[in-house]
C-alpha cells in the first residue's frame, strides 16, 4: 500500500498504528483514506490511489448511535469497495488525535452534536 499521497494530507505514524491495529483487531480488508467533503449522504474520501465517493451503511449505521461517531470531513476512515460499484464503503473512523479538541471544533460550528 502507497500512503505517501495521504501522508501529504497528515496521515503520519499515529494514523497508520491505528490503522494497522484496527485492520488486525477486526480483519478487516479495507484501506485508509481522508474524508475531504461532504454532501449529504455522500462523502468525498482522498485514498492513495485518487478521489472516490463513499457511504456509511449496514453495520456502521448501527454502531453509530450518536453522531458524534459518525465521519466528519477532516477525520482518518477505514473504507472498502462495495461489489462492483465506484462506490466505496465508509466501516470505521479512525481514532482522532484529541477527541476532545475535536468534539469542540464540532460543536462549535453548531453540527453533530
Amino acid at each position: 500500500m502507497d500512503i505517501e499521497k495521504l501522508r501529504k494530507y497528515g496521515f503520519d505514524d499515529y494514523f497508520n498504528n491505528v490503522y494497522i491495529t484496527n485492520i488486525n483487531k477486526d480483519g478487516s480488508t479495507g484501506f485508509p483514506a481522508r474524508i475531504i467533503a461532504q454532501m449529504g449522504e455522500i462523502y468525498t474520501l482522498l485514498t492513495e490511489k485518487g478521489i472516490v465517493e463513499a457511504k456509511v451503511m449496514g453495520k456502521f449505521i448501527y454502531i453509530a448511535k450518536e453522531n458524534k461517531n459518525y465521519p466528519v470531513v477532516g477525520d482518518f476512515v477505514i473504507a472498502k469497495d462495495i461489489d462492483s460499484s465506484m462506490m466505496k464503503e465508509i466501516i470505521k473512523v479512525l481514532d482522532r488525535r484529541n477527541k476532545k479538541k475535536e468534539y469542540a471544533r464540532i460543536n462549535a460550528r453548531g453540527k453533530r452534536k
